[in-house]
């Protein structure tokens, strides 16, 4: 019998929970997804991962450490106030793909059609730098495993690290062997590729140095989005015809377009 996408993300939690629980009572971390899981009914448009939550990952309850697959789920507890918080994981991130700090009824808005998650969900200060490997690979791990069951339209990888983080060696080969990228331009080094054939585009976070202007990162998102499919809306799947077909677009600009 053929399994709903609820059904495939409760089976999913009820194998990861438990090892991520086991995972953060020894490593005395705690962890977290972003947006609830459990509203999700069917495929999605985008998935906006990030690499880590941030924060010094101490634990101040056993909760943080046992949690149930229901409350993993759900989701961050404060995910409902992220906008009038103005979080910089939601609210620059946003701006990337074209809104503004206001709610709208728009995809991005819909935690049915936008998932934002991160690439692992146990929580550090400096992303993979100060994490153990193994809160990483299982992390990664499951992400993949993530996107195999949301097959979402587009991933955005909100680190400039992001393919690097993706290929250091806390990642097993198996994992590294379901992705690929390239560089777009020569400055600002800015990438594009695939993760388990999704096309994904690599920005910096928007808690960092913005590459040329937070507006020059919304065009790089939406001409990656424009080129990664045909006129049919069949993806690209050769990442170098992606690349070139930016690339020409980026010199037509600055070629044709004279002020």
């Amino acid at each position: 019998m053929h399994k709903t996408v609820k059904e495939d993300l409760r089976l999913w939690a009820q194998e990861y929970v438990p090892r991520f629980n086991k995972l953060a009572k020894e490593f005395d971390t705690c962890y977290y997804t972003q947006s609830p899981l459990s509203h999700i009914d069917d495929s999605i448009d985008t998935l906006i991962l990030g690499i880590n939550p941030k924060g010094d990952g101490k634990v101040s309850s056993d909760n943080e450490t046992n949690l149930s697959v229901e409350e993993f789920l759900d989701g961050n507890k404060c995910w409902g106030s992220r906008l009038d918080e103005k979080w910089k994981f939601v609210d620059g991130a946003r701006w990337f793909l074209g809104y503004n700090h206001l709610m709208t009824s728009d995809s991005v808005d819909d935690d049915k059609k936008t998932v934002w998650a991160n690439l692992t969900p146990f929580v550090s200060n400096k992303g993979f730098s100060d994490l153990r490997p193994e809160l990483v690979s299982v992390g990664i791990e499951s992400t993949l495993r993530l996107i195999e069951i949301l097959k979402p339209k587009r991933i955005v990888l909100l680190t400039k690290e992001g393919f690097r983080q993706l290929n250091s060696r806390k990642v097993p080969q198996n994992i590294k062997d379901h992705i690929s990228c390239v560089q777009v331009l020569e400055s600002p080094t800015l990438e594009i590729g695939m993760i388990l054939g999704v096309p994904t585009v690599c920005v910096p976070h928007p808690s960092g140095q913005w590459p040329v202007s937070n507006k020059f990162t919304s065009i790089f998102v939406l001409l990656h989005n424009l080129s990664c499919r045909d006129a049919n809306g069949k993806i690209r799947k050769n990442i170098d015809e992606v690349r070139n077909i930016m690339r020409e677009e980026i010199k037509a600009l600055q070629t044709k377009v004279i002020l």
